[in-house]
């Protein structure tokens, strides 16, 4: 076989590692959106679990025919494919690399079983179109799935952390200084491992009320928030 040919060969191969690549992208586009919101969400059983099993039945099944039946390359384009959509949400900010690296062991092992059920499919059924719709059956899981979850009681958590240090100033002094502070400049940052895996750095807190059960709101980049009591 020719190079240019055995070139053509190898991409054809991996033709449905893109796709499968870009539907996942597209899911979390979509779930992740302002404007669905109130039905979708991200960190959900249909973006962690479900979304990468679709994912690695349409790596599979958007391959060549004459590959869809091996069960070595339906294990190694659902991994593959998975592992470039985490790849490109990360690129285009769309999670934290943090996230994404705690997403992929469950994503990882989704898409396999995923692309493991396309080629089992693709040895029992020889008509392409039937593998096709069910890809496209399938294509449509995480929108149905998301908002019956979203109908569910989210489960309430609560935990206390005490902390003891001991500092030389009057209780006046320290309780001012807990309940007073001003935005917080970049130099004030120091280099942290968790912001280089794309945890966002503090930009400010503000006190909300006053007295006891006093709510302090602390801003973080990207528009993030998360409020506690002092």
């Amino acid at each position: 076989m020719p190079g240019a040919e055995r070139v053509r060969y190898a991409i054809s191969l991996f033709a449905g590692v893109p796709v499968g690549a870009a539907y996942g992208i597209f899911v979390r586009l979509v779930l992740g959106s302002s404007e669905m919101r109130d039905v979708f969400g991200v960190m959900t059983v249909g973006f962690i679990f479900v979304m990468p099993f679709v994912l690695g039945v349409i790596a599979v099944s958007a391959a060549p025919r004459r590959v869809r039946t091996s069960w070595s390359y339906g294990f190694t384009a659902s991994l593959i494919s998975c592992g470039v959509s985490l790849l490109g949400m990360a690129v285009f900010a769309l999670e934290l690399v943090i996230c994404l690296i705690m997403l992929l062991p469950a994503a990882a092992v989704m898409a396999v079983l995923g692309g493991l059920l396309a080629t089992w499919f693709a040895r029992r059924v020889t008509r392409p179109e039937q593998q096709s719709n069910l890809a496209l059956l399938l294509a449509l899981l995480p929108f149905l799935v998301t908002p019956l979850e979203s109908q569910l009681p989210a489960a309430d958590s609560f935990r206390t952390v005490t902390v003891r240090q001991s500092i030389q100033a009057d209780a006046a002094t320290v309780w001012y200084q807990i309940t007073h502070f001003g935005p917080i400049a970049a130099h004030e940052h120091r280099a942290s491992a968790f912001h280089l895996l794309g945890l966002p750095k503090p930009v400010a807190a503000t006190l909300m009320g006053s007295g006891p059960g006093v709510i302090r709101r602390g801003v973080y980049e990207n528009g993030l928030h998360a409020n506690d009591t002092p």
